[in-house]
């Protein structure tokens, strides 16, 4: 397989599902608040259970950018604090929008979820012998 095609291939497999899955959100944060009619209660697992896939694509992405053993962990890192500036970002676009509001704990289950899709990928990834000969995670 030839450079260019490895790129397409990249760019479909791992860029396209990243992006329409950010840009979901966006257009789902710019709907007023009334219509989605979620109980206050519920508020924080949704977060949590939206931006899972993003911990998941992110890392995917940025794995997949590079399978350098000492890369693995700086991914992982790059993945939480890149998934918690989106949700941040996120969260100021809604304090525009109608009915909504912008809450520093919406962010924290952003983080959560970003967090548990990581680990998810990684436990997924974790059955390739390749990428789990590789792992090292330093903190």
């Amino acid at each position: 397989m030839s450079d260019k095609d490895k790129r397409v291939r990249f760019f479909f497999t791992n860029t396209v599902p990243l992006l329409g899955y950010l840009s979901l959100i966006a257009v789902l944060s710019h709907t007023e608040g009334a219509a989605f009619g979620i109980p206050v209660y519920h508020d924080k697992c949704i977060h949590c259970l939206e931006y899972l896939p993003v911990g998941f694509l992110l890392l995917r992405w940025l794995s997949n950018r590079s399978r350098k053993r000492s890369q693995r962990g700086k991914a992982m890192v790059a993945t939480l604090v890149l998934g918690v500036l989106y949700g941040a970002a996120d969260e100021v676009h809604q304090s525009f929008i109608p009915g909504r509001s912008a809450e520093l704990l919406d962010v924290a289950a952003d983080g959560v979820g970003v967090l548990i899709g990581c680990l998810g990928y990684a436990l997924w990834m974790s059955r390739d012998r390749n990428w789990n000969n590789n792992l090292e995670i330093k903190i």
